[in-house]
């Protein structure tokens, strides 16, 4: 799955300079566990510093992607776990299990 209209640049410019970063840290850790993809909807379970994973949706319809994730971190912007699913989306599209409604 490529996501066409996603890029890198977009990421950063939607996410604050530490989420970025840490976005990066937890690709490179591999936090990431299970990216699937339900048509037009993409959600994934990210390792954090919870017990539980984050919970991460990601809705992609007409160019734009709507976000949302289970973490508190609401200081605007998309969050590391928002950050480093996207990540995975762009790198490593073949890691994205891909279910039929």
């Amino acid at each position: 799955m490529t996501i066409t209209h996603l890029s890198q640049e977009i990421i950063r410019r939607h996410s604050s300079q530490s989420c970025w970063q840490k976005g990066q840290v937890y690709y490179q850790n591999g936090c990431v566990r299970k990216v699937v993809q339900r048509e037009e909807s993409i959600t994934a379970e990210v390792e954090g510093n919870d017990l539980r994973p984050y919970r991460v949706s990601i809705g992609l319809r007409e160019g734009e992607v709507n976000t949302s994730c289970s973490c508190s971190d609401n200081f605007g912007g998309w969050c590391k776990h928002i950050v480093v699913t996207l990540l995975v989306c762009l790198r490593q599209p073949e890691a994205i299990e891909q279910l039929r409604v």
